[in-house]
């Protein structure tokens, strides 16, 4: 799903911009000091977010080597998407990195963003509550394999997950499959119908059932989602362009659309709802 998207080449340039103005302010403060070097971390951090961010939501390819990349194969009737360790890993290395540098900075160097003369300080409540929990729980995401298989009748879905000390499996026999944008604008996703989910882990077992559950599809490369999306949803392919669109537009903040957006999603749930209706 490459497409040209000055937007976010904007917003990735920004990253880059500054990531490369920690080194240069800390070496202005300190030359040479610890926070100097540290800045390289923290700096490089969003370096490399703007390189994910540039490879995942435009039409430059950055990363080529298959095992970081999600791939879509075919077996008879039934496609498979595999996700990798490493493509999971490099999906979600950016923001991880840069959480994982700004969450260690009020440890290492106290006072580097501001101090207000106490400890713990605020910085540091963050830190332990906010920040470094989420790390904790995207390595745990970024560790872990999937699998998803689908039929071309749209009848039968299977979404594996094996991660370090938990694995989950959601299964339908009767998933009677359909398509839509995720709520956060930034992928696609299967809703499932007559679910079943079980998961595993060091603290127990769950099992639940779910009359609807929604699958997330990631961005393969081997084969494109505009060619792939057609081939499962044959009756929606008038309806693709409209999907495409809103992924591509950015938010205007993590929990709003622009108003360009916010008329794509509209029109796009009108034309679903006059599908479903035929």
């Amino acid at each position: 799903m490459k497409r040209k998207n000055p937007k976010f080449v904007g917003m990735s340039i920004f990253f880059i911009l500054l990531g490369l103005l920690f080194p240069i302010t800390s070496f202005l403060s300190e030359p040479f000091g610890a926070s100097f070097f540290y800045s390289f971390f923290i700096g490089g951090s969003f370096v490399w977010l703007a390189v994910v961010f540039l490879d995942a939501r435009t039409q430059l390819t950055i990363m080529k080597w298959e095992r970081a990349l999600p791939t879509i194969t075919f077996h008879d009737d039934i496609a498979v998407i595999s996700i990798p360790r490493m493509a999971a890993f490099y999906a979600l290395s950016g923001p991880f990195f840069v959480l994982i540098s700004i969450g260690l900075t009020p440890w290492l160097f106290p006072g580097a963003f501001f101090d207000d003369g106490s400890f713990p300080s605020i910085w540091h409540l963050i830190s332990a509550f906010i920040i470094l929990p989420t790390c904790i729980y995207m390595f745990f995401l970024f560790t872990s394999t999937r699998k998803i298989s689908v039929n071309k009748s749209r009848t039968f879905i299977k979404n594996e997950v094996h991660g370090l000390g938990w694995k989950s499996e959601l299964t339908s026999l009767n998933a009677d499959l359909d398509l839509d944008v995720h709520h956060s604008d930034h992928m696609f996703e299967l809703i499932a119908s007559n679910v079943n989910y079980t998961r595993n882990s060091i603290f127990g077992a769950k099992k639940k059932e779910f009359k609807k559950k929604s699958v997330t599809i990631p961005n393969p490369r081997n084969i494109q989602l505009e060619e792939f999306l057609p081939w499962l949803f044959p009756e929606q392919k008038h309806l693709l362009p409209l999907m495409f669109d809103l992924i591509a537009e950015p938010r205007a903040s993590s929990s709003s659309r622009s108003a360009k957006a916010r008329k794509i999603r509209e029109e796009l749930t009108r034309r679903q709802e006059e599908l479903r209706r035929k």
